[in-house]
């Protein structure tokens, strides 16, 4: 089936999506044992390919600076709506995971952890020891 065919009479059933994600942050995308991109995929009804390639990946720091560093392709396939709505979920995620050398800011501890750092909800505090 050509592209154009397809453009032409499913316009907006799919698109492609590819953003870079840096090397050191790549661990926090995919979750131990793969738990993190299932449940993005099952969530936000996309599909995510993290490619084994290498690509410059340069982030804009509020100062001007431009911030190179390697890392991977994320492949994201799914409705226009979908992908920017797991693209806000990376996002956050990316914000929360660190700088290269020095460990993550936001998703260096449990599960529970990054759900609640992607939540924005305040930490569970009904276990206090006195």
């Amino acid at each position: 089936m050509s592209s154009e065919f397809t453009d032409f009479f499913f316009p907006f059933v799919f698109q492609e999506k590819t953003i870079g994600i840096p090397d050191h942050l790549c661990g926090y995308i995919i979750g131990t044992k793969g738990r993190t991109i299932k449940e993005m995929q099952e969530r936000h009804g996309v599909k995510l390919i993290l490619l084994d390639e290498t690509i410059i990946v340069t982030k804009k720091r509020s100062s001007g600076i431009h911030l190179r560093q390697f890392g991977k392709p994320l492949k994201i396939i799914g409705s226009p709506e979908k992908i920017e709505a797991v693209l806000v979920e990376i996002e956050k995620m990316l914000k929360h995971g660190g700088l290269p050398g020095i460990g993550p800011t936001g998703w260096h501890a449990s599960d529970e952890k990054m759900r609640r750092l992607m939540n924005d909800a305040p930490p569970n505090n009904s276990a206090k020891k006195n």
